[in-house]
């Protein structure tokens, strides 16, 4: 059992758009660190988003908009 409180989605959609939410939120904080506080260009931020360039935060992104749904997934089991 996975201890991760219910949020009152019910569906495998809601919980995708939910993963979409976070990692929305989660790429827009980075920008906006990277952007305001950290004083980077936009050319700087840019390649943070790259695989090719050895950055993965583009996979994390990636994973985090389905592990909602796996997490539901598995409480169901």
């Amino acid at each position: 059992m996975v201890l991760v409180p219910a949020i009152a989605l019910q569906t495998a959609l809601a919980h995708v758009m939910l993963g979409w939410f976070l990692a929305a939120f989660m790429a827009g904080f980075d920008i906006a660190i990277g952007r305001w506080l950290m004083r980077k260009s936009w050319a700087k931020i840019w390649p943070d988003f790259n695989p090719g360039a050895g950055n993965y935060l583009l996979y994390g992104l990636i994973a985090l908009c389905f592990i909602p749904l796996a997490v539901w997934h598995a409480n169901r089991l």
